[in-house]
This record gives structure tokens, C-alpha cells and sequence, in this order.
């Protein structure tokens, strides 16, 4: 019993702390600050993941090639703990299937993960908008398509639930809620939304390349989406 009530309050610490420090994009302070926890918790699924993913969290925003091989390898990193899913909380397998889902790039699954999630009494809203948006953008890219505007509209949907359940202080459902409306033309309402992001990750993020990506995939499906 000590020893779950031990748990229960580290885990509270870390979980706290790790938020704190992502919704600045400081991912390398928060994987510093992990690597000591896992010597106390060498099993913990939530840690394992995290630490798996978080040398390449920054890759988004990267060329493509280097992108891909940083998606590759994060991938490579999380799959084997796919194995570990049995018997853990709920939360924690659905944050590794998201992660995983999203650096192997199978957006599709990411969406239906967070619908599933949210059958089951869970806040999924992030998965749905990140798989949407990128499937609402997979298929723009190859021209007008109905389908597409369809998978747009369903990802500012998702984000408007996430904002309402989850609250407005992370920059990363900002910028993918941007690439959503951005997608259905309204390019004024997102570069307010890009800015939203840039601000609540730090002054310095108005000039990060993921903010840069956002605007080219809209640019990319230019004339596709209206």
C-alpha cells in the first residue's frame, strides 16, 4: 500500500511537471527531467513512451527527408512497447497508440483512436483533430475534393471539443486546429490561430518551422479547399 500511495504521488509530480514543460515545447528539458525518473519507474508505460518519442518531437517542422528518418526511428522506439499494453491504464495505452499512430503516419487509425476514446468516457479530442487535419490534408494535396473539405471540417470540430474539454493553453492544438480552418480557406482566421500558438509556446516560436509548415501545407492545397 505505501508503495502504490508512493506511485500514485510521484506519478502526480511527473505528470504535472511533464505538462508544464511540453506546453512550452521544452522537450529536452522534459526528457532530461524523465531520464531521472526512470531509474525510480524503469516499467512505467507513460515514462517509457514519452521517452521514447521525445528526441524527435521537434521534427514536424523539418525538411522531409530528415522528418521522415525522425518519424522512422520514433516509430521503431515506440513499437515495441505496443507489447506492453495489457493491464496498463487506459490514458496511458491511448497516449502510446496516438503517439504511434502519428509517427508512423497512420492518420486514419489516429482519428478512429480518438473516437474510441471518447466512447469510453475519455477527453480523445486530440487525436481525433490531429488525424483529421492530416488526412483532411493527404487528400487536398491531390486536388478539390468534397472528401477532404469533409475531413477538415471534422478536424476544427474535434479541436473546438478539445478548447471546451481541455482548455486553450497548449500551443499544439492551436496549430493543428490553423491547419483545419486553413484548409477550408480561412486564412485570416489562421494566422490568428498560428499566432495563439506561437504565443503560448514562447516569443521565440513565432519563428519555429512548424508554424512555417503549417502555412505551406495550406499553401500546397491552395485552391483545393474553398
Amino acid at each position: 500500500m505505501k508503495q502504490n500511495d508512493e506511485y500514485s504521488k510521484d506519478m502526480k509530480v511527473i505528470r504535472s511537471r511533464v505538462r508544464k514543460l511540453m506546453l512550452k515545447a521544452k522537450y529536452k528539458e522534459t526528457l532530461k527531467f524523465l531520464k531521472i525518473w526512470v531509474k525510480k519507474y524503469p516499467n512505467d508505460l507513460y515514462i517509457l513512451t514519452l521517452i521514447a518519442l521525445l528526441p524527435y518531437e521537434g521534427a514536424f517542422g523539418a525538411t522531409g527527408p530528415v522528418r521522415d528518418r525522425a518519424y522512422k526511428k520514433a516509430a521503431a522506439n515506440l513499437k515495441p512497447l505496443l507489447k506492453k499494453l495489457h493491464g496498463q491504464k487506459i490514458e496511458d495505452r491511448i497516449v502510446l497508440r496516438n503517439e504511434y499512430y502519428w509517427f508512423s503516419q497512420q492518420h486514419l487509425k489516429q482519428y478512429k483512436l480518438g473516437v474510441e476514446g471518447v466512447k469510453k468516457g475519455l477527453k480523445s479530442y486530440y487525436s481525433q483533430g490531429v488525424g483529421a487535419a492530416n488526412l483532411a490534408y493527404k487528400v487536398l494535396l491531390n486536388g478539390p475534393s468534397a472528401r477532404g473539405l469533409r475531413w477538415a471540417k471534422q478536424a476544427e470540430k474535434a479541436w473546438l471539443n478539445y478548447f471546451k474539454v481541455r482548455g486553450k493553453t497548449h500551443y499544439d492544438p492551436w496549430m493543428w486546429y490553423a491547419l483545419a480552418i486553413g484548409l477550408q480557406g480561412r486564412k485570416t482566421e489562421m494566422e490568428k490561430a498560428l499566432k495563439i500558438s506561437a504565443k503560448l509556446a514562447g516569443s521565440s516560436y513565432l519563428r519555429d518551422k512548424s508554424i512555417v509548415e503549417i502555412r505551406n501545407m495550406v499553401k500546397r492545397c491552395e485552391g483545393h479547399s474553398v
